[in-house]
């Protein structure tokens, strides 16, 4: 009972200024962070990628690799694909490319036909 007191005598104690305030910190004016909007954090171009979208290869044609993750101790791609986004983990097949590993930044894949490539975040499969 005593310590219930003793808590409620305390929330009844005007507390003094945080301490953020004494020390003039203060938030920036919403003005100030337009770039947060303008320059998103996972957007490929933000990430440096210097491949550029082609003409002609953006809505259901695209086929790019959007992403790297790592799930479960495993690393994973992210295709965009057809206009959808798949994930994929190395071994796995999709529209005849075989993801055979995955980098920081960058999923290698191979093709049914033999040919091999590694692929950046923002780049097209050919």
């Amino acid at each position: 009972m005593k310590a219930i007191l003793t808590a409620l005598l305390l929330l009844l104690i005007p507390l003094p200024a945080l301490a953020q305030d004494e020390a003039g910190f203060a938030l920036p004016p919403l003005s100030d962070l337009t770039t947060m909007v303008e320059r998103p954090l996972f957007v490929p171009s933000r990430q440096g990628s210097t491949a550029p979208t082609p003409p002609g290869k953006s809505g259901a044609t695209d086929r790019r690799l959007i992403g790297i993750v790592k799930r479960g101790g495993q690393g994973a791609a992210l295709l965009l694909l057809d206009g959808t986004p798949r994930t994929l983990t190395p071994g796995q097949v999709v529209a005849d490319w075989r993801l055979t590993a995955v980098e920081p930044g960058a999923a290698l894949l191979s093709h049914a036909d033999g040919r091999h490539v590694r692929l950046t975040v923002g780049q097209a499969l050919p």
